[in-house]
């Protein structure tokens, strides 16, 4: 396991968005970031990423699938609410906040509604 860190500037983060690869030649899956490069693989997407590390650290199980699911509930409703604020960024990047603040006070509503606590 490599401790490696690269950081991508705005250009190369463009780049990625057209090639799927960084400046190095390291391929990226989807061509989206972020993405963590472990022994020259690629793991994508922020829950995979998630999982992953949770999986290293021992916070996330391996042998208990029910925990799992419910772990994965949350990692996905926080990817939910990372789509739904980004469809309320205006052409100049800025964030319109109070259509992001209704929606998400109904989301967090239904959310915790169906959710008991881990």
């Amino acid at each position: 396991f490599t401790n490696e860190s690269n950081i991508v500037d705005g250009d190369e983060f463009n780049r990625v968005q057209q090639t799927g690869h960084l400046d190095d030649g390291t391929s990226i899956p989807f061509h989206q970031l972020p993405c963590l490069i472990v022994d020259g693989v690629p793991i994508s997407q922020t829950a995979g990423i998630a999982r992953f590390c949770g999986k290293l650290s021992g916070m996330y199980p391996k042998d208990d699938d029910l925990l799992a699911g419910r772990i994965d509930q949350f990692l996905d409703f926080a990817t939910d609410v990372t789509e739904l604020v980004f469809l309320f960024v205006d052409s100049e990047q800025k964030l319109t906040l109070e259509p992001v603040k209704e929606k998400l006070k109904f989301l967090f509503q239904t959310k915790s509604k169906k959710s008991s606590k881990i």
